[in-house]
């Protein structure tokens, strides 16, 4: 499963990240691969068009850090 993918690499889920993965997957967390991965990067980008169109971006860096907050990415660098 994804988030056991993750564990064995020394990496944690943010919580939204986990939140997406459940709706992708259902009751469970989604196994690599297959409609439920590719279920899992289509709510990904909708969460991101859905943030980025909420928040005034002025270029592509504006945007990259707004995402990396939004799913709580800087905490893992």
């Amino acid at each position: 499963m994804l988030v056991e993918i993750l564990n064995e690499q020394g990496k944690e889920m943010s919580p939204k990240c986990k939140e997406l993965a459940l709706m992708a997957g259902g009751s469970h967390y989604p196994r690599v691969g297959g409609d439920t991965l590719e279920q899992f990067m289509r709510l990904t980008v909708e969460e991101c068009i859905k943030i980025l169109q909420k928040r005034e971006v002025r270029n592509s860096n504006s945007a990259r850090l707004i995402l990396k907050e939004h799913f709580e990415l800087e905490k893992s660098q």
